[in-house]
């Protein structure tokens, strides 16, 4: 799990950095809640769980203030 925490941080301050959304690889419903929680902690970013299962992944959006 600490791979996918170390590894969505940095796509999140991608996404703040770049402005530019990004699309997870699909996951299950554990670690698409990690990257919920991760990003929840980014002011300025949100998420959003998309597709149909097996393939749900998560994507990471920049908000635009």
């Amino acid at each position: 799990m600490k791979k996918i925490e170390i590894e969505v941080r940095k796509i999140a301050k991608e996404v703040l950095e770049t402005k530019i959304d990004a699309k997870l690889d699909p996951m299950n419903s554990f670690e698409r809640r990690l990257v919920h929680t991760i990003v929840s902690e980014f002011d300025g970013l949100y998420t959003e769980s998309e597709g149909e299962p097996p393939n749900r992944y998560v994507v990471i959006k920049y908000k635009a203030s």
